[in-house]
């Protein structure tokens, strides 16, 4: 059974995504904080890891950054999920061993479950989508308004 660790501050999203997975035949855990997500990955070796951007204590690309610098975890599958558009580019999502990034807004949990599943499959969601699943190329062409308080964000 695949592991699959989901570090989400939002509450009612980590508890449906935990259901969601469980339900799809999926090990998983939560984790409501970036520190002990952090920790929970070293200490049990999740097959993915699926996690937010802003999170408390420590926000998840710094979790990336420190993940692949360590090699017992560098290699974990991981796919940020969001509604931040912090801006990183294509590149540095390859660097840091970002597998697909999905927009929270953009996706129902039953999606979330599909990416997950095709990440495990080594293939594409979509056959006929010659995108690679980190393409941030769904943005393209599309206005965004930010709005944002938080000096990290803005």
């Amino acid at each position: 059974m695949k592991k699959i660790l989901i570090i989400e501050d939002e509450a009612v999203l980590g508890d449906v995504l935990l259901q969601k997975l469980t339900s799809a035949g999926f090990s998983a855990e939560l984790i409501k904080d970036g520190i002990a997500g952090f920790d929970r990955i070293i200490e049990w070796m999740p097959d993915l890891v699926l996690m937010d951007i802003v999170l408390p204590h420590i926000n998840g690309l710094e979790i990336f950054k420190q993940k692949a610098t360590d090699f017992r975890i560098a290699g974990i599958p991981t796919i940020i999920l969001t509604n931040s558009f912090h801006p990183i580019s294509g590149t540095e999502i390859d660097k840091l061993g970002v597998t697909d990034f999905l927009v929270k807004s953009d996706v129902n949990p039953e999606e979330i479950v599909t990416r997950i599943k095709a990440v495990f499959a080594n293939t594409p969601v979509d056959a006929a989508d010659p995108k690679p699943l980190n393409s941030l190329d769904v943005l393209s062409g599309k206005k965004i308004l930010l709005v944002e308080d938080d000096d990290f964000l803005g």
